[in-house]
């Protein structure tokens, strides 16, 4: 086999192998992040009440595909934003998704695709938020309680835990939540665009010590 065809297959495997990192990175509903049917206990969210879901990114920056979770409302049109994280605590809004809306029992997906500010950064911790303002809804538990985990073990996010609020005015009132919300969180790890990987340069390394070869040989 050619030295050029052996460099074009490890190239592809590379290729393969960064594609791999992409997916479900947290779900308590199961590898596909979309599976759940028992709607039976919940939690309102309004205008006071809300759920907060943490995650810390690993050592790669993740950008955000999409937020799926267990909910009901009455045909309203919604968005999950990602906060930045203040003492354990929501802050500010990082990003917001795509409107969806919201209607019977089911598994509601949110899409954060060519959204600002969907790229999170590696060892920073976030809360996922469902904006109910003006319209209320209920965030579907797991029976039994299930806390989201690294289902497809890409080792992109580590869940935090859940967070509810009594008051989301100007003065913000969280407190530990004993059960967890249904939640997946998909999206690719970003690797830093400056830095190639080893393997990847020595790849080039190679291919141009082969084609300097096979010029002096002609």
């Amino acid at each position: 086999m050619s030295l050029f065809k052996i460099l074009a297959i490890a190239a592809l495997a590379m290729v393969s192998s960064a594609s791999a990192q992409a997916g479900v990175a947290l779900s308590n509903m199961g590898l596909d992040g979309m599976t759940y049917s028992n709607f039976d206990e919940s939690q309102n969210q309004d205008a006071n009440r809300r759920t907060a879901v943490g995650f810390t990114v690993g050592t790669s920056d993740f950008a955000v595909t999409k937020i799926s979770a267990g909910l009901f409302a009455s045909s309203v049109s919604q968005t999950m934003a990602i906060y930045s994280n203040v003492a354990g605590k929501p802050g500010s809004i990082v990003s917001t998704s795509l409107s969806t809306t919201v209607g019977t029992d089911d598994v509601y997906s949110f899409s954060f695709v060519g959204q600002s500010g969907n790229v999170l950064t590696a060892g920073q911790t976030y809360w996922a938020v469902l904006d109910t303002v003006g319209a209320g809804s209920s965030w579907y538990e797991t029976t039994p309680n299930l806390a989201p985990s690294d289902v497809n073990s890409l080792g992109l996010l580590t869940y935090v835990g859940d967070l509810r609020s009594t008051n989301f005015g100007t003065t913000r009132t969280w407190a530990n939540s004993p059960e967890s919300r249904t939640f997946s969180i998909s999206g690719t790890a970003v690797p830093p665009a400056a830095i190639p990987e080893p393997a990847l340069t020595s790849l080039l390394c190679l291919s141009g010590i082969a084609l300097i070869r096979r010029r002096m040989k002609k």
